[in-house]
């Protein structure tokens, strides 16, 4: 099962979406600026392997994303400009790659948790900047990253840890 691109595009009244257990993909733009839209979870979604290219683009008022196991790919600006984004984000163990600025502009997002993402091998260009409260940056675990493109560390101003893997 599949939403479609733009399936949801600017719904901006649409706070709540229970997501069905046999969701395989997201696809581009299927939520993107559902400015009410609070709370994201894929816990239960173990087939979800694809969230699109700006799947969550804009989507000012989300406060948290729980991800599945069974998750390969998260896409170009999928959570781009997610400003209200509060806690820990915790990548899955299947997820091989974060697209281009899949999380920029995320400036509240505190954490992300990379201990299980032992297959991640790409973080894709800017990922990760504009993300103003990121302190903490471990990817020790990340053993199959091959690729870390540009500008995913110079937007950190207040970054104090940067561990990479040991390989």
């Amino acid at each position: 099962k599949k939403i479609g691109n733009s399936a949801f595009e600017g719904c901006s009244k649409l706070s709540n979406f229970i997501f069905h257990v046999n969701l395989s993909e997201i696809g581009d733009k299927a939520f993107s600026r559902c400015s009410e839209l609070k709370v994201i979870d894929f816990q239960s979604c173990n087939n979800l392997t694809v969230i699109g290219k700006s799947a969550f683009l804009g989507c000012s008022s989300l406060s948290q994303i729980t991800l599945s196991n069974g998750l390969n790919r998260i896409g170009f600006g999928a959570f781009k400009d997610c400003s209200a984004l509060l806690s820990q984000l915790t990548l899955p163990e299947s997820l091989t790659e974060i697209g281009e600025r899949a999380f920029w502009g995320c400036s509240k997002l505190p954490t992300i948790n990379f201990e299980q993402c032992s297959n991640l091998k790409n973080i894709g260009r800017a990922a990760f900047e504009g993300c103003r409260e990121l302190e903490k940056f471990d990817l020790k675990n990340c053993s199959g990253l091959t690729n870390i493109d540009y500008k995913n560390f110079m937007c950190f101003g207040y970054i104090t840890d940067l561990t990479l893997p040991s390989d």
